[in-house]
């Protein structure tokens, strides 16, 4: 049993670690994307050798980074919200047909009840 056990959490590992793993770096990824220290860092580094000019054109490339990320941020955001203004639409559609539905059953129920009647008869 100790063997079957272990080669169960292999094969699991094999066929299901790799996508918790990517989710893990993906994760960190994020973390990583915000860890203001290694920018600090980075520029502390490269800054000795930086002339006045340089240091323009750094300024300008962290501008346009801060703006491309601001704009992917932006985008993530408008698709959660999309796709959750479309699951409400779609809800909304649904409670308004299982009304209908009722009304239906409801309109159509007389007629059920004379046909039955007739057929007694």
């Amino acid at each position: 049993m100790e063997v079957y056990l272990k080669f169960l959490g292999d094969l699991l590992y094999l066929m299901f670690g790799k996508i918790f793993l990517g989710i893990k770096e993906i994760i960190l990824g994020f973390i990583n994307l915000f860890n203001v220290k290694n920018y600090i860092i980075l520029i502390k580094e490269y800054g000795r050798e930086f002339s006045g000019k340089e240091w323009f054109f750094v300024l300008i490339t962290i501008i346009i980074a801060m703006i491309f990320l601001a704009l992917i941020i932006l985008l993530i955001f408008k698709i959660i919200k999309c796709s959750i203004k479309r699951k409400r639409e779609r809800d909304a559609i649904i409670e308004e047909i299982l009304e209908l539905h009722d009304q239906v059953n409801y309109l159509v129920q007389p007629k059920k009840e004379k046909k039955k009647s007739s057929k007694k008869e």
